[in-house]
């Protein structure tokens, strides 16, 4: 009985440790929320869209490594030509691709030295999370029908002891335009010595969706009748800065130019009351 119970604790110990072995770092998720971005139709410039995915993993032991090196790869979407992304938009295709290098260099793809190898530091028994950077890259030039285009790429994770895939979308809205009507006239009512005045006026530019743009005033100090006036922009009406910034929505976007005439100035009035007068100040929109 003696040399059964010791051989039981043998075999006990040594399974133990057999366990301990086996254990290592697992990696949970890969997920990403894609790109999303607006084209002109025409190359040069390059549209080149930054983005990202981002690995769980998480030690399971102290004793476990504290790094884990993976690689991901990524296919060619759902309407692949060849070894080059399409997305679509009903029959229509517009080319794009996902690249390894903000430069649009290599192709982040699923094979061999297309793939994307990074390495991720733990600490401690807890979920670790990094994110690791790819871009959405169109380099040629395309005539489009007008709309936006869709595609769903799935990415592959291998990792020592394990793989898991999962999506990210793409949206490409094309064309890239913005539009927009003067804003109405900007008017002040003062008075000489008087309190300092303010004004408000909107605009609505409507520009393609996902599409960045900035608005700029040509000036934001000027006179009219003798009487310094300061303008900004903003998104509400009162306050703001020049210039200002926003991304399209496909939609109209309201914002203002605010002008604030400063107290205690006399003005240039040769009678007892004047009106008329004006300044023009150019507002541009750089998409």
């Amino acid at each position: 009985m003696k040399r059964f119970f010791g051989r039981a604790l043998m075999a006990a110990a040594l399974l133990a440790s057999m366990a301990g072995a086996e254990a290592a770092i697992t990696c949970t998720s890969i997920t990403s929320t894609g790109f999303s971005t607006a084209f002109t139709g025409t190359v040069p410039p390059t549209s080149i869209t930054p983005a990202f995915f981002t690995v769980t993993c998480n030690r399971n032991l102290a004793g476990d490594p504290t790094t884990v090196t993976y690689s991901v790869g990524a296919n060619n979407g759902l309407a692949p030509q060849g070894q080059g992304n399409q997305a679509q938009l009903g029959v229509n295709r517009l080319r794009y691709d996902a690249y390894k290098d903000s430069g649009c260099g290599t192709t982040w793809k699923a094979a061999g030295g297309n793939r994307i190898t990074d390495t991720m530091t733990l600490s401690g028994l807890v979920a670790t999370q990094k994110n690791t950077s790819y871009w959405g890259c169109i380099t040629t030039t395309q005539v489009l029908a007008a709309g936006t285009y869709t595609d769903t790429v799935t990415m592959n994770l291998t990792y020592p002891g394990g793989s898991l895939s999962n999506t990210h979308p793409v949206n490409i809205a094309t064309p890239a335009t913005c539009a927009f009507a003067a804003p109405a006239t900007l008017s002040f009512t003062y008075t000489a010595f008087g309190p300092a005045k303010t004004a408000s006026v909107s605009y609505n530019p409507t520009c393609t969706i996902y599409l960045p743009y900035s608005m700029a005033l040509d000036a934001t100090v000027s006179v009219v009748n003798g009487l310094q006036y300061n303008l900004a922009l903003n998104t509400t009406n009162s306050g703001g800065s020049s210039p200002l910034a926003s991304t399209g929505t496909g939609a109209a976007q309201t914002f203002y130019v605010n002008g604030t005439m400063p107290a205690s100035q006399a003005g240039t009035c040769a009678t007892a009351s004047c009106s008329g007068a004006t300044s023009t100040r150019t507002l541009t929109i750089t998409y």
